[in-house]
């Protein structure tokens, strides 16, 4: 196999190559096909060389390794090297390219494009937010992070495609975006959702009979939305870095100026990293932005029924007798008479609205005589945060 390998890197040279983004090695430029490298085996015969279906696989993959290039990061460093790309000033790219105006904006766009650099540069590592770009339909939300992304293959909308296909293009893209986000937010728990924006890992089919791998993630995701409320996690809604566009009716971004900036807004972001910047927010506008996006919450109409409840228990030390269960607080509320008649769905949203009212869920289940218990809620937030009663004084 080594000989093999050593003839495809002599013949070949520089015309067979592996791409690192897409997992796929390239021929002259264009991508060989699985289907042809798995008859790979069959051409050797037929030039009398006896080999395995697998190790002339492996052969090829080796030659081409060896000869590997990651597309993003020889464009990010070809920036760097380009003295007459002068770079785009990192702290205003959402005054210049959205004409948003606001410093929170601002430094939610230069945090996207220093998490996306910082993927490419040290896949794996931390970026748990997702940049939203929040406006009407037509304005050209999507185009304009697909611009922003500059080359259609390193880009990819999640909006047709199920898990599967999605844990894929996690592994070779990177920009993500989660289209019409508020559709997403209504069909997946926000733990789930949460998971797939920070999670620094990703699981998926490598090409040419490679097998599942998991590998650090180069990609981010970015997302669009058409509505006003769309937030639904309290605990999981500071993920979102959320711009409003602010457009009159009719209008939409400009889409010219953002290709025309491009490699202006990438040096910038590029040089930030090297400098050091991480990707996240200051204290001040982390806060917010967390203030911000309460405003984009979705109304769960369980809230007030559970709210009146937990005020009718009277609240005393925050006691053991304070706790309790999803099922005990929905019939308790009157959400639900009959324990048999509780759905999931429902105690999905009467959880949501618990975590709203300041109470957090057990992370371990408690056992008791060999039988599994269920987790039971506990109080985070003060009386005063519940506009329950003050705890009655000891001694």
């Amino acid at each position: 196999m080594g000989q093999l390998a050593l003839l495809f890197s002599t013949t070949w040279k520089e015309r067979l190559r592996f791409n690192w983004l897409t997992e796929m090695m390239e021929f002259d430029g264009r991508e060989v096909p699985e289907e042809l490298v798995n008859l790979l085996y069959v051409q050797l015969s037929q030039a009398d060389i006896g080999i395995s279906k697998n190790a002339a696989i492996d052969a090829m993959l080796f030659a081409a390794m060896g000869n590997g290039y990651h597309p993003i990061r020889e464009y990010l460093d070809r920036l760097l090297d380009d003295d007459d790309i002068k770079p785009a000033d990192i702290d205003t790219l959402a005054t210049t390219y959205l004409g948003t105006g606001d410093p929170l904006y601002d430094d939610m766009l230069a945090g996207m494009v220093i998490g996306a650099v910082q993927r490419v540069q040290n896949p794996g590592s931390q970026m748990d937010y997702c940049l939203t770009l929040k406006g009407e339909q037509g304005e050209k939300k999507s185009t304009w992070l697909e611009r922003l992304c500059g080359h259609k293959d390193w880009y990819c909308s999640t909006k047709q495609h199920n898990n599967k296909d999605l844990m894929m293009i996690i592994g070779t893209s990177w920009l993500i975006e989660l289209a019409e986000l508020e559709t997403l937010t209504a069909g997946k728990e926000a733990g789930d959702l949460k998971a797939m924006i920070t999670d620094k890992v990703c699981r998926y089919r490598k090409p040419y009979g490679k097998g599942l791998s998991k590998e650090p993630r180069g990609s981010i995701f970015v997302a669009s939305v058409n509505n006003t409320d769309f937030l639904r996690d309290p605990t999981g809604n500071r993920r979102f870095w959320v711009i409003p566009t602010g457009l009159a009716a009719g209008e939409h971004l400009d889409l010219d100026l953002v290709r025309r900036d491009r490699d202006r807004i990438w040096k910038a972001g590029h040089l930030a990293y090297e400098a050091g910047r991480l990707p996240m927010l200051s204290p001040e506008n982390e806060a917010e932005s967390a203030r911000r996006n309460a405003g984009f919450m979705v109304e769960n109409v369980f809230t007030e029924p559970l709210r009146k409840w937990i005020e009718g228990l009277g609240w005393r030390n925050n006691g053991p007798h304070h706790e309790f269960t999803t099922d005990e607080a929905i019939i308790g509320a009157e959400i639900c008479t009959e324990i048999g008649k509780i759905q999931t769905g429902m105690q999905r949203k009467v959880a949501e609205a618990l975590r709203e009212l300041g109470f957090e869920l057990d992370k371990h289940q408690q056992t008791v005589k060999g039988r599994k218990q269920p987790r039971r809620w506990r109080r985070t937030a003060t009386s005063d945060d519940l506009g329950s009663e003050e705890p009655s004084e000891v001694g």
